[in-house]
């Protein structure tokens, strides 16, 4: 599989490495086009917020008011330019992942009646069809998850890239001959931004997916249950969800 290094690392044994003999970055990749298509939607924020204090010539306070939770978010932005992807394509996942995690349970529940000491119905050829089900939904479920990860580390690095270059092209237009506020330790706070704050998109790409993915198949496992169990499936699924405000809670404040 990753066989396509081997001229690389071949001749990085042999001596120095240039710039010739790195790979090219994808067009989809690169930092001006991503850089661009969220330069537009950051500058709808910051338009939107113009005409709203266009508008208002009460008094400075109720500007201040007006404007509270209305500032421009860099969240939007992103949201509306990744988003869309970002949601079609975790419910896609989601609904897959959720089939396979849900029928492996089923096909494992039919291996195990055959060797019952009743065989409850279950006859030799159906046996073998359960295990080749365990068997191969587990295979597909690991060949799911993956390309998965790649897909949303790829998204990540694509917001972080966008960001990147905004922060690059803002760095342009400050004016920093005239020092003050504006220039104290901004070298250190943008390589913060760089190094470590740009770079917590990978893991919130990783853990985001569970938010779509966790309310799907939990609706599916619940209707499960109640057909297995009846009611009794809701006071055990409300005494799980009793725990989530408090682990909440302690995380917000430990």
């Amino acid at each position: 599989m990753y066989m396509y290094t081997k001229p690389i690392f071949a001749k990085g044994r042999k001596g120095q490495l240039s710039i010739s003999d790195v790979y090219r970055c994808t067009p989809g990749h690169k930092a001006a086009p991503r850089g661009d298509t969220m330069g537009v939607q950051w500058k709808k924020q910051l338009q939107k917020k113009e005409s709203r204090m266009a508008f208002c010539d009460i008094s400075i306070i109720v500007v201040a008011l007006s404007e509270k939770g209305k500032q421009p978010s860099l969240l939007r932005a992103i949201i509306r330019t990744h988003g869309h992807k970002f949601i079609i394509g975790n419910i896609i996942y989601a609904i897959l992942d959720a089939s396979i995690r849900l029928s492996i349970p089923m096909c494992l529940e039919g291996l195990i009646n055959y060797f019952s000491p009743s065989h409850a119905g279950v006859t030799a050829s159906e046996a073998y069809l359960y295990a080749l089900g365990v068997v191969g939904l587990m295979a597909l479920s690991a060949s799911l998850v993956h390309p998965m990860l790649l897909w949303l580390l790829d998204m990540a690095m694509k917001v972080r890239v966008a960001c990147g270059s905004l922060i690059y092209r803002k760095l342009l237009r400050l004016d920093l001959t005239k020092g003050g506020k504006a220039s104290e330790g901004l070298a250190g706070h943008v390589v913060n931004l760089l190094t470590t704050d740009a770079q917590r998109f990978d893991m919130a790409s990783l853990f985001m997916v569970d938010l779509v993915r966790t309310p799907i198949e939990s609706a599916l496992i619940v209707y499960l249950m109640y057909r297995q169990i009846g009611v009794a499936t809701f006071f055990g699924v409300a005494f799980l969800l009793m725990f989530i405000p408090l682990q909440g809670y302690l995380g917000k404040n430990i």
